[in-house]
């Protein structure tokens, strides 16, 4: 895969698996754990609770797919375990995905900075 994400650099706050969804807390970074999280990234490596997380904000990401797999051109949102799937309504999608992904296989997908509940 190629890609060109835009990253900041952060602390995770538990642990975090690459191409989760990932939401600030306070003290760092953790996993989405709700359909209803509003995203503020997407982990683009693995941490553990007060390692390194690169968190992937804009340009072209990389995203774990969840057990379902996604469309081209759909608009993901988070699982409740933080990994992507089609996103349904009260969610905040902040995912495109750019081509189809397979159920738990990485996927990419472009940033959308809408912040528009479907």
């Amino acid at each position: 895969m190629t890609g060109n994400p835009v990253l900041i650099d952060g602390i995770a706050n538990g642990t975090i698996s690459k191409g989760q969804f990932v939401k600030y807390a306070a003290g760092g970074y953790v996993a989405c754990s709700a359909t209803t999280d509003k995203s503020d990234g997407v982990a683009y490596n693995d941490a553990v609770a007060g390692g390194a997380v690169a968190v992937q904000i804009g340009g072209k990401v990389v995203y774990l797919c969840g057990g379902t797999g996604i469309a081209d051109a759909a608009q993901i949102g988070p699982t409740a375990g933080g990994l992507g799937q089609t996103a349904v309504t009260t969610q905040y999608p902040r995912l495109k995905a750019y081509g189809a992904c397979a159920a738990n296989a990485f996927g990419e997908a472009l940033w959308v900075d809408d912040n528009v509940v479907l």
